[in-house]
């Protein structure tokens, strides 16, 4: 964009978006409301660093908190994590 005898000229510029793909890594710790019989093993930073390698960035999280659990007296968080990588940077299967 820039302006000429007073006049804005826009210039269209075409841009290449990266094309992404998506892994998600769920966490959930409640069932209707219930808390879950075995809870879900932690995200270690074994295997952050394994989600890395393969080019996997962790691009966003998402929590949602049961609050209608009276008689346990506390909130079960369930969580999400985001990860992201480049289509072309696809080495091997994250597992």
């Amino acid at each position: 964009m820039f302006i000429l005898d007073d006049t804005l000229v826009v210039t269209a510029v075409e841009v290449a978006h990266p094309e992404y793909e998506y892994h998600i890594v769920n966490r959930c710790l409640s069932d209707n409301g219930q808390l879950v019989k075995t809870r879900p093993p932690p995200v270690t930073e074994e295997k952050l660093n394994k989600y890395g390698k393969n080019g996997w960035q962790l691009c966003g999280i998402a929590t949602c908190h049961h609050r209608d659990v009276p008689h346990l007296g506390y909130v079960i968080p369930d969580g999400q994590l985001f990860f992201r990588r480049l289509k072309s940077a696809k080495q091997t299967p994250s597992g």
